[in-house]
């Protein structure tokens, strides 16, 4: 975006046309922040501070498909806006669960019953 706000300025020569070219998007990455996301919203038993909170986001937000993540320790409630296709809810779930075994995570919003069932592991 900002790529085109600067373009109509370098046609002015008040911004130099290199700079234009080190922020035009690189061939095929077009798309990639415009993929349309899904939001998740989970009720999360277990934490205990918030620096329990922190460790969830900070988790959650590694997570490959993870565009945002936010965590309110008060009132539970994790939302996490998920890359259309890159993840599953019961990934999102096993990540919680990895957290902290005493985390129990119930899906609110935003996915299937069945496609938030975390996985088991055999």
């Amino acid at each position: 975006q900002l790529h085109s706000v600067l373009e109509p300025l370098a046609s002015y020569n008040l911004v130099p046309r290199s700079m234009l070219q080190r922020l035009k998007p690189a061939a095929g990455d077009s798309n990639h922040h415009h993929r349309p996301h899904q939001l998740l919203q989970l009720h999360v038993e277990g934490m205990k501070c918030e620096g329990c909170a922190g460790h969830l986001r900070a988790t959650l937000m590694h997570l490959p498909g993870v565009a945002n993540c936010t965590v309110d320790f008060a009132s539970k409630l994790v939302n996490v806006s998920l890359q259309a296709g890159q993840l599953r809810a019961a990934q999102v779930l096993d990540a919680i669960a990895s957290v902290d075994d005493s985390y129990v995570a119930t899906v609110l919003d935003g996915m299937q019953a069945e496609e938030a069932a975390p996985s088991k592991s055999t």
